[in-house]
């Protein structure tokens, strides 16, 4: 499979930490393989299925961000279409008090989102961090846009933040990405919705990384509805600190061929995760799910329940591992999932 990456530029104006960070994932990229049936994962997904050599790389044009008009039940609102955040709303009041929802280009170019350009560094290759293969750093080198929330310590957020991301280019291969900070002790809520007209083809090679510090409590909703001509890559990851508290639900029901990986590592003792996803394969869709659960400090707690059905000549795949690393005692797991098969000729794989 050939892909030129190297006519991607990056953005206008972006930082030298930030070219640097592709280089080196350009030179990660060259030495890891495609995916393959020799790799776990893999094994039930053909990486041809994606279309990413026949697709175009996005392009990082200069992006004009206006501003959103207010949204009843809701904290704020940022839309990404295409390869731009093109609006973005916040309450006034929770500006003030030090919240910040702005374009992941605005966060690595202006620096509005956090004055630490390490720790955005530290974020985007985080993305890259122990891949087998090469799409975790063909995201990295191509990530044209996304979105960067994040809520200060100590402070509870009522309402949820709806982070709107919709694909709207033929052909293309997107690189979306999305970063969630949560500060100590503070509690948010976000709800992320994928989408694309019923007709477009176009590939997405997305991923997201949520941080969650000592005490804070994240409820992530996250539903793809793409067209049934969208190939869809997901790499999300998510690391829990002391007494954090994810919930991550996860509504997988559009798209043509989908590959998605969540792992959380739980990092601070008595981090909690609660996982619950729910997808449905109809006509030719193949879609394929992983979660790792990573327990790596003591007393921490995960429950994953994945419901899915199946009919027509679709195939749903469903992974899931818990691992329990060597001080991480009285670890607490489960992991559940459930599959009906509605129709001869489908099939529902659960490893």
């Amino acid at each position: 499979m050939s892909l030129n990456i190297n006519t991607f530029s990056g953005w206008p104006g972006e930082p030298e930490w930030m070219r640097e960070l592709r280089s080196r994932a350009r030179t990660e990229m060259a030495g890891l393989p495609w995916p393959g049936r020799r790799n776990e994962d893999w094994e039930r997904t053909d990486i041809a299925s994606f279309q990413i050599e026949n697709r175009v790389l996005g392009s990082a044009t200069q992006e004009t961000v206006q501003a959103g008009s207010p949204l009843a039940g809701f904290s704020g609102r940022l839309v990404l279409q295409g390869g731009s955040v093109v609006s973005v709303w916040l309450k006034p009041e929770l500006a003030a008090q030090g919240v910040r929802l702005v374009s992941l280009r605005e966060a690595v170019i202006g620096g509005t989102a956090t004055a630490k350009p390490d720790a955005l560094a530290t974020v985007l290759e985080t993305v890259m961090s122990g891949a087998e293969v090469k799409l975790p750093a063909l995201h990295a080198v191509l990530v044209e846009a996304g979105a960067v929330l994040l809520i200060p310590g100590n402070l509870v957020v009522e309402e949820p933040f709806l982070l709107e991301l919709e694909e709207t280019r033929t052909n293309v291969l997107a690189s979306p990405q999305l970063i969630l900070w949560a500060g100590r002790s503070s509690q948010a809520t976000v709800v992320v919705r994928r989408k694309s007209a019923a007709s477009l083809d176009a590939t997405v090679n997305s991923a997201a990384f949520a941080s969650l510090d000592d005490g804070a409590v994240l409820n992530w909703i996250d539903v793809q509805e793409y067209g049934t001509r969208v190939e869809w890559i997901d790499h999300s990851r998510a690391h829990l600190g002391r007494d954090a508290n994810l919930f991550h639900w996860n509504a997988c029901l559009g798209g043509n061929t989908v590959k998605t990986s969540l792992r959380v590592d739980l990092n601070g003792e008595g981090a909690s995760l609660r996982a619950h996803g729910l997808y449905f394969g109809v006509n030719d869709q193949h879609k394929d799910l992983r979660i790792v659960q990573n327990h790596a400090s003591p007393r921490t707690s995960s429950n994953a329940l994945y419901k899915g059905a199946v009919r027509d000549r679709a195939r749903t795949v469903f992974q899931g591992l818990i691992e329990v690393q060597p001080q991480a005692f009285q670890t607490d797991a489960y992991l559940s999932n459930k599959n009906l098969v509605l129709t001869d000729g489908a099939r529902a794989d659960s490893l």
